[in-house]
C-alpha cells in the first residue's frame, strides 16, 4: 500500500502543500509530484474528471509519490465509494452541513464495523485480488486485528484523510452558533 504523505506530514505537525486539478491530465499530476508537492486534490465536483481519467490521475499521483485526494461530485455514498475504489487516499466531500451529513460521509469511507463502505477485492487499490489487499480498513494505526477478506487474512492499516466542507448558508449559520 502506498504511504499517505499528506497525512504523515500533518500528523507530525508539518505543513503539507498541494495543488487542485480540475482537468483530466495524468501528466499534470506527475509534474505536480516532481515539483515537490505533497498532495493533489482531484476535483470532480467543479472539474471535468470522469472515473476513467480519475483513476489514471490517481495512478500518476502514486507513481510520483504524492497523496491523491478526491473531491467527489456529491456527498452521496455511492459517488464516494466509486472514487475510493479508484484509489483515493482521502476525500474532500462538498456540501456537508449537518452532523448527520458528516456521520454519513464518514460511514461512506470506512469499512465495517466502523462504516458502510462496500469491499471490492477486484479493484486496483486492492491489487485486483492478488496478494495483500483491502487497504485502509480502519482509522487508527493501533487496530491490528486481522480480517478475513475472501480467502486471505489481511491486517488493516491506517485510514485516509476525510474533510467535509460546509458551503451552504444553513451549514455556515449552524457552525457559527456552535463555535
Amino acid at each position: 500500500m502506498n504511504k499517505n504523505k499528506m497525512k504523515e506530514k500533518l500528523l507530525s505537525g508539518k505543513p503539507a502543500f498541494g495543488v487542485s486539478v480540475m482537468i483530466p491530465s495524468p501528466q499534470v499530476v506527475e509534474m505536480i509530484g516532481r515539483l515537490g508537492f505533497d498532495w493533489v486534490l482531484l476535483d470532480c465536483e467543479h472539474g471535468t474528471l470522469a472515473l476513467e481519467s480519475l483513476e489514471l490521475m490517481i495512478m500518476a499521483a502514486e507513481a510520483s509519490g504524492i497523496t491523491p485526494i478526491v473531491r467527489p461530485e456529491a456527498k452521496d455514498p455511492n459517488v464516494i465509494l466509486r472514487v475510493m475504489d479508484r484509489g483515493a487516499l482521502g476525500v474532500q466531500v462538498p456540501h456537508v452541513n449537518t452532523a448527520a451529513d458528516a456521520r454519513h460521509v464518514v460511514q461512506s469511507v470506512k469499512f465495517h464495523p466502523l462504516g458502510n463502505r462496500g469491499l471490492a477485492a477486484g479493484t486496483r487499490p486492492s491489487n485486483y485480488g492478488f496478494g495483500p489487499f483491502c487497504p485502509n480498513l480502519w482509522d487508527t494505526p493501533d487496530r491490528q486485528m486481522p480480517l478475513k477478506c475472501g480467502q486471505r487474512l489481511i491486517t488493516p492499516s491506517p485510514l485516509l484523510l476525510l474533510r467535509a466542507r460546509r458551503q451552504e448558508r444553513q451549514g455556515v449559520l449552524r457552525q457559527s452558533h456552535t463555535t
